[in-house]
Order: C-alpha cells, then structure tokens, then sequence
C-alpha cells in the first residue's frame, strides 16, 4: 500500500453549434475544406480545450468525397485520456460511423455522417431553416499522473509518507482480528482516530487486558482500510459506492469522523457523477 499518486477526474463538455447553408454552400466549391467552431477550454483540466468541426475530403475507405463531425480536444501537456462523445446532427435521419485518433498532445474524435452530396440533399434534413446544427456531448476521463516530487511536496502526502512508516513498524501494541486474521495497530494511533477504540482501550475490559478485539460485522478489506486510513494512508482505488458505504457504515459504529467524512463526499461525488453520466447518456441516445 502506497500513498494515491493517480487522480482520475470526469469533466463534461457541450456544444450546440449553428452553421449558416450558405457557408457550407461556400466551402463545398474546394476539393478539401474544414469549418470549425470556437475553441473552449475545460475549466476543470488545465492546459485542455476544444472545439468542433465539420470537415469533407476524399475518403477511400468510403470510395468518395465525405463529410465528418470533429470534436478535437488539445493538450498543452501529454494526458492519459480517454473521450465518451456523441457528436451529431439531431434534424437529420442518419448512422454515424465513429472513430478516434490520438497524439500526445491531441485526441480526435470523428464521426462520418454521409457523402457531400447527401449534406444538402434536402429529404435528408441536414439543413433546416436555412441553418445545420451540430450538437456535441462528451464526458473527458482523465487520469492525472503527480510527480514524486509533487507528492513529496504536499502537507498530505508528508503525513501519508509517515503513517507508510508507523503502519510498517513491528511495535505495534493492539490487535484487530476479522476473519480469523489479524490487523496489528498502535493504540494511540487508533485511539486519536476512534473515540469507541479510545474508550475501550482504556476501559479496563478484556480486550483493554487482552490487547485484542475481534470485529464479525464487517469484512477484513473495509475493516483494513479503516485502520489504514487512521495512519494517513488512502487507497483510492478501493473507494466505490458499495465499499464507500460499507467504510460509511464502520466509520459511524466506531467513530471515525474524519473517514465519515471523507466517505459522504465520496458518496455525494458518486452520486453526482452518476447522474451527469445518466443525463448525457440518454442525450447520447435520444439527440434532439
């Protein structure tokens, strides 16, 4: 176990996008053109923009001159992303092929919509009113490598680094059995952390005489984790909704306020998550 270097954040982006007929009817005289919108940046990810396109070329995969929606994402720096879109024309009666290329530092995503002549072919609805309108949903994924040295440098990775140092001393003077195994801790440690484990430590009782205690109501993982986070030391890959409110759960019954918490943000980040993902999702599905 190590202190969390990796953070994955989820950032949605939109863009409902008016171009006019007569540009189109403009750029569709050149063999190879391109209209792009504007370029936005995410708020949320530094040294990240965007912005759509619509493009047509010669496609040999397609044996003639076609027509692609463009969500190009830039980076100032390289990123491990990754790009859940739907880019599309909601007046228009189509399938669209989706694919995707990337470099270090830009991701495409692309979408055939159909032939050049197909675009102003009026049955098809591309254009209306005089106008074609490209909407653009997406939910960017991006995992954010820290240096070890900007790890270093933070007050809670100082404090992490240390609790990685008491968690792996032999010195430990409490025991917690779940499971039949057992979770050697310091008392004051988890003492500090749990004012139940304080009181029973000193309580005179047998497991304060026996310097044990043995927990059936929740499994070794969570139980771990619990007295793991008493020393500073955070998987973040074990927090997800079923083990949040397990950790929730076990935060409560023993009193550990800065793990509860830590797991109602969690819980209410989840939550929050899961209903912009519901939102765009059925977006993606229903474009209207």
């Amino acid at each position: 176990m190590s202190c969390s270097k990796i953070s994955a954040i989820e950032v949605p982006i939109s863009i409902r996008w008016k171009i006019p007929k007569q540009k189109l009817l403009n750029e569709s005289k050149k063999e190879e053109w391109r209209i792009k919108s504007e370029e936005f940046s995410v708020k949320e990810i530094s040294g990240v923009s965007y912005h759509v396109g619509i493009d047509s070329f010669f496609s040999q995969n397609n044996n003639g001159k076609c027509v692609f929606l463009t969500l190009v994402l830039k980076m100032e720096n390289e990123l491990k992303m990754n790009v859940n879109y739907n880019l599309c024309v909601p007046t228009a009666n189509y399938n669209g092929t989706n694919s995707e290329f990337k470099n270090e530092k830009e991701h495409f995503c692309v979408t055939l919509i159909g032939k050049i002549d197909e675009l102003f072919d009026p049955t098809r609805n591309f254009i209306v009113n005089d106008s074609m309108i490209i909407t653009m949903e997406a939910i960017i994924t991006v995992q954010m490598n820290l240096s070890h040295s900007a790890v270093l440098v933070s007050e809670e990775s100082k404090f992490c680094k240390l609790g990685l140092k008491l968690w792996d001393r032999d010195d430990k003077d409490f025991t917690v059995i779940v499971d039949g195994k057992e979770i050697k801790v310091h008392k004051l440690i988890v003492s500090t952390e749990s004012s139940v484990f304080n009181q029973m430590i000193k309580s005179g009782l047998q497991e304060s005489k026996e310097n044990k205690v043995t927990i059936t109501d929740f499994d070794y993982e969570i139980v771990e984790t619990a007295k793991k986070f008493c020393y500073g030391i955070n998987d973040e890959e074990f927090y997800n909704v079923e083990n949040g409110i397990k950790l929730l759960q076990f935060s409560d019954k023993y009193d550990i306020t800065d793990l509860k918490v830590k797991q109602i943000l969690l819980k209410s980040f989840l939550m929050i998550t899961f209903i912009i993902f519901l939102v765009v999702f059925c977006k993606f599905f229903i474009c209207e």
